[in-house]
């Protein structure tokens, strides 16, 4: 089995999402795909097969207050709107496709911290809510957000712990890794 390997970086990975763009172009889709932070909320469009919705939620709301601003400290501690990037863009501004992603048949892992061990843990891509809570906890930057509970427990960045997840992926079974940084 062949993986996509999806590292973050806030901003940096739109890059890999053109990579994903061109991979859709092909109709070239990973069976398995694990990545952290904005790498994996990109890689959640891939896998959708929404080709440009990373690029158009860039250009339309990089600038929008509701996005990015250190307003959103005094609303939901980061500053980042989390309901706004989370909830508001996907289910109503920037649709994502759920019955698209729900029907891929490949494995999507999402890298996480643990807050209170520092420890990497790999999270079920394929229970994606619509709150986006696992997409959330990857991207959790201390002092950024806020941890993210998930079951009971905290969870930040995947990034912190594992940035790029290529054992995972080997742990997994994978034999050929498309890796992009």
């Amino acid at each position: 089995m062949s993986s996509l390997v999806l590292e973050g970086g806030t901003f940096r990975p739109i890059f890999s999402a053109g990579i994903m763009d061109a991979l859709l172009d092909n109709d070239i889709i990973f069976p398995y795909c694990i990545g952290v932070s904005a790498g994996i909320t990109n890689g959640i469009s891939y896998i959708s097969r929404q080709k440009g919705r990373n690029l158009e939620i860039l250009q339309k709301y990089r600038n929008d207050k509701r996005y990015l601003s250190f307003r959103n400290y005094f609303k939901c501690r980061s500053m980042f709107g989390l309901d706004f990037v989370f909830e508001e863009l996907p289910n109503s501004l920037c649709v994502f496709d759920h019955n698209t992603y729900n029907s891929y048949k490949g494995k999507v892992i999402v890298g996480v911290t643990n807050a209170e061990t520092g420890k990497p843990e790999y999270l079920d891509g394929n229970k994606l809510d619509d709150k986006c809570t696992i997409l959330r906890a990857t991207c959790a930057i201390p002092l950024v957000f806020p941890p993210i509970k998930i079951n009971n427990k905290f969870y930040f960045d995947g990034g912190i712990s594992d940035p790029i997840p290529i054992k995972k992926a080997i742990i997994d079974g994978n034999k050929k890794h498309l890796i992009w940084s």
